[in-house]
């Protein structure tokens, strides 16, 4: 019903227009009241007040044209073009009011521009008209002031009325709920967010109920779009992202999904390497918020932000969506669409067990419910159990099932800024992203990427080189400072953390790390404490800004307990400093533990040394 900010005539608006039409001439000779024969009462202006309001101007003047001409048909009198102006006047002042009372939705805004149709169109326009077609010579100004009069009293009575039948109407939002009208109030990103943060979830039942509920009252948008689906336990992000920068590269208007974001939560959604603009987040939840305060079974945090990255993303006309999974992949509210152009299987390790379950079988078959009927599915391998799983679940679904090989995976180099690697045909591949997991989940992206060739989209190998080597992820592996060295990860699981140590080991050999940690505590915390304390001087904890957090206190104390040398500061700021102090300019520090303090160790190192920053 939108295009380029300009209402164009769709089925719907017309169809809308038709309703409000026949609600207007129901209203007005069925449903009104005459106490006599020179005044009558009716609520007829309302509906074309609000297509007005709703639609714009030319909508709301045609509605009340055609409310006016197919009233008359059931009138004694007939049609008469003269009286139709009044009408007229109702839909185009309200439509001229729009944005005034889009901006500010209240009962003065809403009698301000019902004021002018009255008074002009019903008051003075009529009378006038009455007086030259009924008054007797020489009795024309006494007829003209007598209809002035009563007509005054009669629409002084209807302004008050209507006005506050619409105003209680906007308050109920009912519009809103329909998707026919967004309230342009001025809110703050802050207030957005804080809106979007504060939705409950725990206690929320598994499923995709409330997800499917809430796209369908938006329109679904989801299915106007394809998709890469990627699910896995590590290496979500950074293989959705190098998929999405290759699809950019060969020219398709791309979106990309993931979470958790690591410095602005616009991160989360973007199209062709450009974050959703805080005017459009704001605007989105705007128009989300009504269906889903209104649902019965509240939508979770997620499952809004979901919402959100569909519309975005429909809105903008995107060719293709990377969609990360936020966690598992049968439950999670990404899982809504129909079957993707490729679903993607990265590394799996235990994550999640509280949701997903105990063992590896249960993990991965949560994740393969990606995995839908007559798809192709491309796997990174390398874990017996869960590949059984997804090979079964292919069978079962009727897939076509890719697995990576790694054998044909070759490392020229590798260090702090990226590695160097041959997979299969492709020779020399550079990427920037370091650890010693990149190229995997490289050759990962390359192995999905080969299937998007095979259903016919466009995309040379030049694109593949340059899309990979353009690839940047904050947080994975990422050298903030060089002096000390200053490496920021997400690891936050001991799968993840394995592949953590593996890649510091590779690149410092010989030295050993002093670690910032923060861990949340629903986490296998002590295995990855097993982990990092084989190449740790000395941890300094902290307590991420999360509920689910761990105690700073009580992380170093398991630390100690192990065997391992802590020390607890009160935020990050202090865990930066003290780190930094205790290695000197030759040393080595890493970040880790947490994705949801990378954003706090990063902010806290570029105000405390903002000269060492590596610039990107």
């Amino acid at each position: 019903m939108i295009k380029n900010n300009k209402k164009i005539f769709t089925i719907k608006l017309i169809c809308y227009c038709a309703l409000f039409a026949s609600m207007s001439v129901v209203l007005s000779r069925f449903l009104g009241y005459a106490p006599n024969t020179s005044m009558r009462f009716s609520l007829e202006a309302v509906p074309i007040f609000l297509s007005g309001l709703l639609f714009g101007p030319l909508p709301g003047a045609i509605v009340g044209f055609l409310a006016d001409f197919i009233g008359c048909l059931f009138s004694p009198y007939g049609y008469n073009p003269i009286f139709c102006i009044p009408p007229i006047l109702y839909g185009l002042c309200a439509g001229l009011f729009r944005k005034y009372i889009r901006s500010k939705t209240n009962l003065f805004r809403i009698a301000l521009a019902y004021l002018p149709a009255i008074v002009i169109g019903s008051i003075l326009y009529q009378s006038l008209t009455l007086a030259i077609m009924y008054s007797q010579e020489g009795a024309f100004t006494a007829y003209f002031l007598e209809k002035l009069g009563t007509r005054g009293i009669q629409f002084a009575i209807t302004w008050v009325v209507d006005s506050l039948i619409v105003f209680g109407l906007m308050k109920t939002r009912v519009f809103e709920r329909l998707g026919i009208w967004t309230s342009d109030k001025k809110s703050t990103i802050e207030e957005t967010l804080a809106y979007i943060h504060n939705v409950k979830w725990m206690g929320s039942k598994p499923g995709l109920s409330r997800t499917q509920e809430l796209l369908k009252n938006l329109g679904n948008p989801e299915k106007k779009l394809k998709f890469v689906h990627v699910a896995g336990t590590d290496g979500k992000g950074s293989t959705s992202s190098y998929i999405a920068k290759v699809l950019q590269k060969a020219g398709y208007k791309t979106g990309l999904y993931t979470s958790p974001y690591i410095i602005k939560f616009n991160e989360r959604m973007q199209i062709n390497g450009q974050m959703i603009p805080d005017e459009d987040l704001i605007r989105l939840t705007q128009r989300i918020k009504p269906f889903a305060d209104a649902m019965q079974d509240s939508p979770t945090e997620f499952e809004i932000i979901t919402a959100l990255g569909f519309l975005w993303f429909c809105e903008n006309k995107c060719d293709i969506v990377v969609l990360e999974v936020g966690m598992g992949g049968e439950l999670d509210s990404t899982n809504v669409i129909d079957t993707p152009e490729v679903a993607v299987l990265t590394s799996m390790g235990f994550d999640h067990t509280a949701f997903l379950g105990p063992t590896m079988t249960d993990i991965a078959n949560a994740k393969a419910g990606i995995i839908k009927e007559n798809g192709i599915v491309v796997s990174y391998g390398s874990n017996v159990e869960a590949d059984i799983v997804f090979r079964n679940k292919c069978k079962e679904k009727n897939c076509d099932f890719y697995e990576c090989n790694f054998d044909e995976l070759k490392i020229q180099s590798s260090d702090l800024f990226g590695n160097k690697f041959d997979y299969k045909q492709y020779k020399g591949v550079e990427i920037s992203l370091a650890g010693a997991f990149q190229p995997k989940n490289a050759a990962l992206a390359i192995e999905a990427v080969e299937q998007l060739r095979k259903k016919g989209y466009s995309i040379s190998d030049e694109n593949i080189y340059e899309g990979l080597k353009e690839v940047y992820w904050p947080g994975r592996f990422e050298v903030l400072m060089k002096n000390p060295v200053f490496i920021l990860d997400g690891a936050h699981n001991p799968h993840g953390m394995q592949a953590a140590v593996d890649s510091l080991k590779l690149v410092e050999k010989n030295n050993k790390f002093v670690v910032i940690m923060g861990v949340m505590a629903d986490k296998e915390v002590d295995k990855m404490v097993d982990l990092l304390i084989p190449i740790s001087d000395k941890f300094f904890t902290v307590r991420p800004n999360n509920p689910r957090a761990m105690d700073a206190l009580q992380l170093a104390e398991l630390i100690v307990s192990r065997g391992g040398k802590a020390e607890s500061t009160i935020d990050t700021d202090e865990a930066v400093k003290k780190a930094v102090e205790y290695a000197g300019d030759d040393g080595r520090i890493v970040a880790l533990g947490s994705l949801y303090f990378s954003s706090d160790v990063r902010n806290s190192c570029i105000k405390i040394y903002p000269d060492k920053i590596e610039k990107r």
